[in-house]
């Protein structure tokens, strides 16, 4: 069985056992009146049913089945599991103290270090075996002292599971990881219950104890090869870290008090937490949050050297000595009661959320503001367009979507369901494309990108609960691009603007023209809102500043996509919604401003020689006008509106004759710059088919036709021709272009999202965009019919609506959508279009009666496993890439690790480039018979690669043999016959 399907197995047995059995569960506990009675230090205010460990087991055991052929192998584990269950079930129940379950614990971790499965760190078998006990019995208690609040040891269960299943699935031992997900399941399958309000069931040492048993000895089994036993132990601790803190956090403080440590008591991690959060199901978002983060790191530093784990292990021990100060001081102490059951306490008018009744919470303003920095910076990091960026930060965004399905229930709208659906079947298609995909490893890249689109989509659909988080979240997005705005005006002043420069074009920091004035046009909108909705003077000016601002600075992008997104933007914002007057009045403001500063501006190219940089003055000059017109712009607004001067509210018809004589004049201003309009339309349309390249001595590239995208989209349109149905798979666009382009471009993709769905994943690709925007303009159709009533939903539509319909548009003549740092914030503004979900109500108090699972629930669980398949699929994407880059560090210097590390990456995912890195390996070391082998072994996998085929003419180069070189160098030439290095080799005499 593959990997993948024991995944699957697992995780589908275990959490369709758990949801049928916890409510059977639930009533045998009441029929047998097994309950946890309020008694003390609980905090719980109404007897609660016990067992929830025998459900949880169950579910266990059920989807441990999916281990197979190694069940005899990893038996022990379930045998102890299921031993501690029943010592468990009897402390529940009578109390047995911890002198009998310490010894039970003991002899479980005897049992795993006699079949092989406890710690090998030490030279010798009796610290092995003391260290096996120490870990396992600490490990159960530790889970033990954990379950003292709803959902806080099944949350940390979960994270730990799928920490150890993805480092299990990097080593290759798919049992362990099919293990560890069947944990994983069950715990997934019984948060639900455990976490509504209030919990309807309690885990209870007989599920505590299980847990804690299996997370332990599932970590201990993990081969990590010749790894040194405190590297493995620092991996193991973090995969464990909330329990580690919490445990240090109990002994320290009940030390300090004189207490006993193993007294029960109101002071653990979740107690603190609870005391700054409004309920079990925040803190366990959080407990899940910084658990996500520890197994990243466990994940990342699998592969450290010895000094880095030194270094590593000091950190740890500072971080839980800084966490275990911060939650003892007083600001951080526990509550002295939980409140009782009843009505809800009444929230202060000032606090009250008018839309959904609950007040707004720091975690969530942390959450969405972390989330709108994130994006901020992402131009100086190539708008994350990296996997080795954007993997991880997609991975802590599936942690913090599994904690925010479990944590806060939600019904999205159905134009959300919709638009999510579509983006898990791109992710689902692309996935499956790399099946018949030449390219499967940039086809694993592009399924990825899907899947991080998907999830921060979900996190974005449950996060933003009502309209106030989406102003919020909007608020943060823009306040990053203007910052960015500023950023580089400031440096185009200062004298440093040629380096923000690709020949005569803004190109830096984020390293791509077109992406740089996308990136810049996502915050016009927002302003706008800002400039034509705010009562305040003085933030109405800046709103119309910033918004010409980043126009003007857009200009020296000299990107021709700007103007079909503006076009398109502009004329949906005008006819769809509400209050067009005064937007009208805004957009003539601002543009009046950047036409006036047009003419500096397109300095910048017309005056810069074709290749060469601009010099500092000429920046300086166009940087210069900028910040004037903008300021100017700004202070016209700010004293119209200061003034009531409004023309769209103090007198309408005058304020509609005006924008009259504004289109004329307008329009006359076109027809003097632009004589004989038809022509000149027909004869860029000409320039644009024929491929003539875009000429260096006009003031402007904006309405020119030349260029090279006609030829992108028509040997995309032929791929898609050439197969409908199946396209020619996720990454796999190069596979035709570079045999038929006419150009001597080398590109991947054919810069439009609808034409790249199209051609690498035929119709079913071009139905999930189709998806994705439908949903989101229903949203905003819905949005718009809102803002007829409501200034807040008309602000709301422009700048979200705004910002949507420009990546859109842009993304379409261009490969925005590739940029997971741009392309997040218009997925954000999407989710505030498609919002806010419904809440649904909590759960009412358990009673006998048996109730059908909700329809949520069966949501919840659906969700839960896309969650936990996608989390498999992204961490092995991300851990090969890890070592693909490892390899072609180590390649200069030290050919034999490079092997290694391109011999795991390969294990994981399979990878042309990788292939590339080995072969080279292979040849620095003289053996060139591997190496081309290593060569031959991607051409037959991917026979469109002429890469492949250039590589092997240059290694027989290389040997001496120019005859074969010829040959090699023909055929990639047949492949790639624009290329004339390529074709000069080819034709070169042997």
């Amino acid at each position: 069985m593959s990997a993948e399907a024991r995944i699957v197995a697992a995780l589908g047995l275990s959490l369709c056992a758990v949801l049928v059995a916890t409510p059977v569960a639930i009533r045998t506990a009441q029929r047998i009146g097994f309950y946890d009675r309020p008694a003390g230090y609980k905090g719980h205010a109404a007897p609660t049913p016990y067992l929830g460990g025998a459900a949880v087991i169950a579910g266990f055991l059920a989807g441990a089945l999916a281990i197979a052929g190694d069940l005899a192998r990893l038996a022990p584990i379930l045998v102890c599991a299921l031993l501690l269950f029943v010592v468990g079930t009897l402390d529940d129940r009578v109390n047995l103290g911890p002198a009998p379950r310490v010894a039970v614990e003991a002899a479980a971790a005897v049992a795993l270090f006699v079949a092989g499965l406890g710690w090998h760190v030490f030279n010798g078998d009796a610290a092995n075996l003391a260290l096996t006990v120490a870990w396992v019995v600490g490990v159960v208690n530790a889970f033990n002292l954990m379950d003292n609040m709803d959902g806080a040891a099944g949350t940390v269960a979960v994270l730990s599971s799928i920490g150890a299943a993805v480092l299990a699935l990097s080593v290759g031992d798919n049992a362990i990881a099919a293990l560890s997900i069947a944990l994983c399941g069950a715990c997934l399958g019984f948060l639900p219950f455990n976490l509504s309000a209030p919990a309807r069931i309690f885990l209870g040492d007989g599920g505590s104890m299980p847990i804690g048993f299996v997370v332990s000895a599932a970590i201990m089994a993990i081969p990590l090869g010749d790894a040194e036993g405190w590297h493995r132990l620092l991996v193991a601790a973090l995969l464990i870290a909330p329990v580690v803190v919490d445990t240090t956090l109990v002994t320290v403080s009940r030390r300090r008090a004189g207490v006993a440590v193993a007294k029960g008591g109101r002071d653990h991690i979740t107690h603190r937490l609870r005391s700054r959060f409004p309920s079990p199901r925040a803190v366990a978002l959080v407990l899940a949050a910084g658990h996500a983060a520890a197994c990243g790191t466990a994940l990342a530093i699998a592969d450290l050297g010895d000094a880095w784990t030194a270094a590593a292990w000091v950190l740890l021990f500072v971080c839980v000595a800084a966490l275990v100060t911060l939650f003892e001081t007083r600001a951080w102490a526990p509550p002295r009661a939980e409140p009782a059951a009843g009505p809800a306490r009444a929230v202060p008018a000032a606090q009250a959320d008018v839309l959904r009744g609950r007040p707004v919470t720091w975690v969530e303003v942390a959450l969405i503001l972390a989330i709108a920095v994130g994006c901020g910076i992402s131009p100086l990091f190539f708008g994350f367009y990296e996997l080795s960026i954007w993997g991880p930060i997609a991975l802590a965004m599936l942690a913090i979507l599994l904690a925010l399905a479990a944590a806060r229930p939600a019904i999205p709208r159905r134009p959300a369901l919709v638009a999510l659906a579509s983006l898990t079947l791109l992710w689902a298609w692309s996935l499956v494309s790399t099946g018949w995909a030449e390219s499967a490893d940039r086809g694993m890249a592009d399924a990825g990108r899907w899947l991080a689109y998907a999830v921060l989509f979900g996190v974005f659909v449950l996060l933003i609960r009502d309209d106030r988080l989406g102003r919020l979240l909007l608020a943060g997005f823009t306040v990053m691009i203007a910052a960015f705005g500023i950023y580089l005006l400031a440096r185009m002043l200062a004298g440093d603007g040629p380096a923000l420069f690709l020949a005569n074009r803004l190109h830096g920091p984020l390293g791509y023209v077109n992406g740089e004035a996308g990136y810049l046009l996502l915050g016009v909108w927002p302003l706008v809102a800002v400039a034509e909705r705010a009562r305040n003077a003085a933030l109405a000016g800046l709103g119309v500043t910033g918004a010409t601002m980043l126009l003007s600075l857009a200009l020296l992008s000299e990107t021709r996509a700007v103007i079909p997104a503006l076009v398109v933007s502009v004329l949906a914002m005008l006819v769809a919604v509400p209050g067009r007057r005064r937007r009208a009045w805004v957009l003539v403001v601002a543009g009046a401003a950047v036409v006036a500063a047009a003419p500096y501006l397109t300095d910048v190219y017309r005056h810069t020689p074709a290749g060469q940089r601009p010099s500092v003055e000429t920046i300086r000059t166009a940087a210069e006008w900028a910040a004037l017109v903008s300021l100017c712009a700004g202070a016209a607004w700010w004293a119209a509106v200061a003034g009531r001067r409004s023309i769209g509210r103090a007198a309408p018809a005058l304020s509609s004759a005006g924008l009259a004589v504004v289109a004329c004049g307008a329009v006359v201003l076109i027809g003097l710059a632009v004589p004989h309009p038809l022509h000149r339309i027909s004869s860029e349309a000409r320039a644009f088919t024929k491929l003539r390249p875009t000429s260096e001595t006009v003031s402007t590239r904006f309405f020119s036709g030349g260029g090279n995208r006609f030829d992108y989209w028509r040997i995309a349109w032929a791929e898609f021709k050439g197969d409908p149905l199946k396209g020619v798979g996720a990454g796999s666009y190069t596979t035709d272009y570079f045999r038929l382009r006419r150009t001597q471009e080398s590109i991947t993709q054919p810069h439009s999202i609808e034409l790249q769905a199209l051609a690498e994943l035929g119709v079913v690709g071009g139905i999930g965009v189709a998806g994705l925007v439908g949903g989101v303009l229903f949203g905003l159709r819905r949005r718009v019919r809102r803002a007829r009533g409501s200034s807040a939903e008309a602000a709301l539509a422009v700048a979200a609506g705004g910002v949507f319909l420009t990546w859109l548009v842009h993304t379409s003549v261009d490969w925005l959508h590739l940029f997971p740092g741009v392309t997040a914030v218009a997925l954000g503004a999407a989710a505030i279009l498609v919002g806010p979900s419904s809440p649904t109500s909590p759960a009412p108090v358990a009673s006998a009666r048996r109730r059908p699972l909700r329809p949520r629930t069966a949501a919840l669980a659906a969700s839960v496993a896309l969650v936990v398949a996608g989390a498999v699929f992204l961490a092995r994407t991300v851990v090969a890439d890890h070592y693909a880059g490892n390899a072609r560090a180590e390649l200069p210097g030290h050919p034999v690790k490079a092997l290694s590390y391109a011999s795991r990456s390969i294990g994981l995912q399979e990878s042309a480039t990788t292939r590339y890195t080995q072969a080279a390996a292979y040849a620095r070391l003289g053996d060139y018979r591997n190496a081309r082998g290593t060569l031959l072994g991607v051409t037959r996998r991917e026979p469109s690669n002429f890469v492949a085929w250039g590589l092997l003419g240059d290694l027989a180069t290389r040997r001496g043999d120019a005859r074969q070189a010829r040959r090699d160098y023909g055929r990639s030439h047949a492949l790639n016959p624009r290329d004339p290095q390529i074709a000069a080799l080819a034709r070169a005499r042997p």
